[in-house]
């Protein structure tokens, strides 16, 4: 049984296409074309965006749109209301500048942008 078979029938599927840094044209093994035409197949309802994003964890593109599209779906704001952003939540993992940080891990810096020593 695939996932899709066991969703319930009003399931928001979202699909997400990864490493769009990596990505070329000859590269490509799913046109963007393709992919919305199956998010929008597989999601069986009216929906006022198609729920296909691409993007990248080493750059960080794309991905908290991708998280604010599930979170405005699963919790719509009345009207009026706006969401608030706070940079340092107990609990809550902000994703907002992790991938830089990650890739200045990788060049050898810490956070600070400082060079790691010893």
């Amino acid at each position: 049984m695939s996932l899709l078979e066991a969703a319930e029938e009003n399931c928001l599927c979202v699909v997400v296409g990864t490493k769009l840094d990596l990505v070329t044209q000859e590269s490509r093994k799913v046109s963007q074309k393709d992919g919305l035409m199956f998010a929008k197949e597989i999601n069986k309802k009216d929906l006022k965006e198609i729920p296909y994003f691409e993007t990248s964890s080493m750059t960080g593109q794309n991905v908290n749109k991708m998280f604010e599209y599930i979170f405005d779906y699963l919790l719509p704001l009345k009207e009026g209301e706006q969401r608030y952003h706070r940079r340092s939540t107990p609990g809550v993992v902000n994703l907002q500048g992790y991938a830089k940080a990650k890739q200045e891990e990788a060049q050898g810096q810490n956070v600070e942008g400082k060079s790691k020593c010893c």
